[in-house]
């Protein structure tokens, strides 16, 4: 028999018996394992499948497979070179069965390499720019390369047009990106795009990386370097009695809400071009985490110099931090009894480790906040793992270990007697 005939008998032969197709199938998982035909194959493979063809092939009687946990790879070997198809190579007959060429994982790691090298070649070509952008980072548009790499070459090229013309003066996001791909969401993040688009902004910024900051805040930051925000009406922050300063000197509308003791938003729009803030009587700022408190603080201390931060900081509010700007400044933060007030604080003293002083958000305060609502052990831990300073160290001990929240509301009059006791 011609060898052209025997091959195409040996591969009718193993194709048309489930259990030696299925044994192919193990056979190539060993080749991907070991980069040959090697070690061996449990016998609970082959539960739900026929046995008798590959028990025949190999030569076991049913009661010796009976007493059989598994069948070496070396075996079968052995068999397959006595039998009639030992001058088709196996290798040759497990991949025309399974219709697919057999590769091990070193192959396949040594082939995604060079692949992305292929990729990271490419957008060199484009610009060097991309070069800085990290590795790391470039793993999700390569899969986006993989699937459609015209398109994703062409992405490339339309940031790196954009990269070269960022705006000179306060821009919105979406305003940029109609300008300059005629779609004012191209350079949003949940996108392919938009996820380049700030990747090579990073690579851009001089700014140093705060420790401080959430992702979205440095997000924010990056952005606003190169002119650009993401959204300066719907980010504010709630202020009282401060007033703040441009080029020209005090501005009038932060004047008279002082004046009239008007609490009111300040969206980004305003303090991108501010150059500094004060507070509109004395030297102290009060930062409370709740906007009841906050209110009611309004009622007892019209014109006390306050923020409202409503939870996790806004940008706007770390814009009117930032512009705090004169050195006897203090600032004084009130929050929750609870892992996200105790995170909060600690990543404000961190940023401002000069000017930041805590109020009400000690040990007393807390058991007389009368903890009862629950926390739940993942974050407890992330309080247990994350930095708190010495003044929060035994609040947040008593959180962990009692597993309880307490509240703002639980202890305004302690606030109203500390805040007397400050002088405002």
């Amino acid at each position: 028999m011609e060898k052209n005939d025997l091959r195409k008998e040996a591969i009718q032969y193993f194709e048309s018996r489930p259990s030696l197709k299925l044994f192919f199938e193990e056979l190539e998982k060993k080749y991907q394992s070991f980069g040959e035909f090697r070690g061996t194959i449990s016998k609970s493979k082959f539960d739900n499948v026929e046995i008798a063809n590959l028990l025949d092939f190999v030569g076991i009687d049913t009661w010796e497979w009976k007493k059989k946990n598994s069948i070496k790879v070396t075996y079968f070997l052995n068999q397959y070179e006595k039998s009639k198809f030992e001058a088709i190579p196996l290798e040759e007959v497990v991949e025309a069965v399974l219709g697919r060429k057999l590769i091990s994982k070193k192959q396949i790691i040594q082939q995604e390499k060079q692949s992305f090298h292929c990729f990271l070649d490419n957008i060199a070509e484009i610009s060097a720019v991309f070069k800085k952008v990290k590795d790391g980072n470039l793993k999700s548009l390569y899969s986006w390369y993989l699937g459609d790499n015209e398109a994703c070459l062409k992405a490339f090229r339309l940031v790196l047009k954009a990269t070269e013309n960022l705006p000179t003066r306060w821009t919105k996001l979406p305003v940029f990106s109609y300008e300059q791909t005629g779609d004012p969401h191209a350079f949003d993040t949940n996108n392919y795009v938009g996820q380049l688009f700030f990747m090579v902004l990073e690579t851009k910024s001089i700014r140093i990386e705060q420790t401080a900051f959430s992702k979205v805040e440095r997000a924010n930051e990056i952005y606003a370097e190169f002119n650009l925000i993401k959204d300066d009406i719907m980010n504010f922050a709630a202020i009282n009695s401060l007033i703040a300063f441009n080029q020209a000197g005090p501005m009038k509308l932060w004047q008279q809400a002082s004046i009239d003791a008007v609490p009111w938003n300040v969206p980004v729009r305003q303090l991108v071009n501010i150059i500094g803030i004060r507070p509109n009587i004395g030297n102290k700022v009060f930062l409370i985490e709740n906007s009841g408190v906050f209110s009611v603080l309004l009622d007892k201390f019209p014109m006390l110099p306050m923020v409202c931060t409503n939870g996790q900081f806004r940008y706007a509010i770390w814009l009117v931090l930032e512009r705090l700007i004169d050195e006897d400044i203090e600032i004084y933060y009130s929050g929750d009894f609870d892992p996200e007030g105790v995170m909060i604080a600690a990543k404000l003293k961190e940023r401002y480790p000069d000017k930041v002083r805590f109020l009400t958000m000690d040990l007393e305060a807390y058991n007389q906040s009368r903890p009862s609502v629950h926390i739940d052990e993942e974050r407890c831990k992330k309080l247990r793992n994350n930095f708190v300073p010495a003044e929060l160290q035994e609040v947040a001990e008593a959180i962990v270990s009692s597993g309880l929240a307490g509240y703002q509301e639980g202890i305004i009059k302690i606030l109203f007697r500390e805040i007397e006791m400050l002088g405002n």
